[in-house]
């Protein structure tokens, strides 16, 4: 079901939805919609409002809530098929899970399908960090206060791991844009788009020096690593017939608070940092035309 590198001239109208994260909600994606806008008044652009006050439920209900919103709006913009030229999708946080949840249900736009550009998306779950407080704060949201999502993202929803919704959703047969694209924070590496595997095995997983402190038990980490393996190995075969590119962001943070140390200052920049949005828009031009 992967559209091919090699497209026809499309000649109807470029629709953009945009897709907040984690207790976000649309104005979170406002700064994309005004400099695209810019950039293109012609094109159109939908910042996704159908989860916002419920992104600690189900992450496979909120990609059926986009995805019934897309619909909704392609038939009121686009009553004719034929002037929808293109589909697009940018995401940030959970919301570039909630995309790839949604996209099975948009099988009927799988020609339009355009690019699917993602900003610190957890697309592998949260399976294995080396930080105790960040640890320590999913506990908190997941126990005390029932978020389904961050189970989902733990891989902890369903006793065995081949049955959690991340894993299955990496399994499941899926919709490819013409265009794959992540940006992921990097402490080192400088901003640079480049083709290559969006997905990653992280040092955690593949036996690092935190290898130790992931699990006490030796056969569940050992299961863990092999299932997280399997994630990144299907995932990245199946963008096999797409322009993958994975953009390594390095953000210039002064000073020390708890967003910073927690390393969500850089998480939220992604939503604050014109320059940088200006700059994707711009030097890489294969995502919107």
């Amino acid at each position: 079901m992967s559209l091919k590198k090699d497209s026809c001239e499309v000649i109807g109208g470029h629709l953009f939805v945009f897709v907040h994260g984690f207790q976000g909600t649309a104005a979170d994606m406002q700064i994309f919609k005004t400099i695209f806008t810019i950039h293109n008044p012609n094109w159109h652009f939908l910042c996704s409002k159908s989860n916002e006050g419920v992104t600690d439920g189900d992450i496979s209900l909120m990609g059926k809530r986009l995805a019934d919103e897309v619909k909704d709006y392609i038939k009121i913009w686009f009553p004719n098929p034929k002037l929808l030229g293109k589909l697009s999708f940018l995401g940030h946080s959970l919301g570039g899970v909630v995309i790839r949840a949604a996209l099975p249900l948009l099988e009927e736009y799988k020609e339009k399908m355009w690019s699917l550009i993602t900003f610190a998306s957890p697309h592998l779950g949260y399976m294995f960090s080396e930080s105790k407080l960040i640890n320590a704060g999913l506990w908190v949201l997941k126990k005390i206060y029932g978020s389904q999502s961050l189970e989902q993202l733990s891989l902890s929803d369903k006793s065995n791991i081949h049955d959690c919704f991340i894993y299955r959703l990496a399994m499941a047969k899926v919709i490819n844009p013409i265009n794959v694209g992540a940006g992921m924070v990097q402490e080192r590496d400088t901003g640079e788009l480049k083709p290559g595997l969006v997905l990653a095995i992280c040092v955690f997983a593949g036996g690092g020096p935190y290898y130790e402190n992931v699990e006490v038990n030796a056969e569940i980490t050992a299961r863990k690593h092999k299932m997280y393996a399997k994630m990144v190995e299907t995932a990245n075969k199946k963008m096999r017939d797409a322009n993958v590119y994975r953009l390594n962001v390095k953000f210039n943070i002064t000073g020390w608070n708890m967003n910073t140390l927690v390393g969500r200052a850089a998480h939220i920049l992604f939503l604050k940092d014109e320059l940088l949005v200006r700059m994707i828009l711009l030097h890489y031009k294969c995502f919107w035309s």
